[in-house]
């Protein structure tokens, strides 16, 4: 699954602490979803550098997947 990054995020808290195993990411930025948000507000991603992390869900936007195969319905 890919995403897009909506918002920059540096792995920090606001008060200066590093969170454990996240990842910094940045606006517009392209990343892999690795495990998907299991309610705790946290997404994995790999980066196109193989660096792996944990982000915030809400600052991924997800990409519609992209099927090789035509929609055959007919109806629009």
């Amino acid at each position: 699954i890919k995403a897009v990054a909506l918002y920059d995020f540096n792995g920090q808290s606001v008060n200066g602490g590093e969170y454990v195993n996240a990842a910094a990411i940045f606006v517009g930025e392209c990343v892999n979803i690795l495990e998907e948000d299991q309610g705790d507000g946290w997404t994995r991603i790999e980066k196109s550098d193989g660096t792996t992390g944990f982000v915030p869900s809400s600052y991924l936007r997800i990409e519609p997947s992209t099927s090789s195969h035509p929609i055959e319905s007919g109806r629009f």
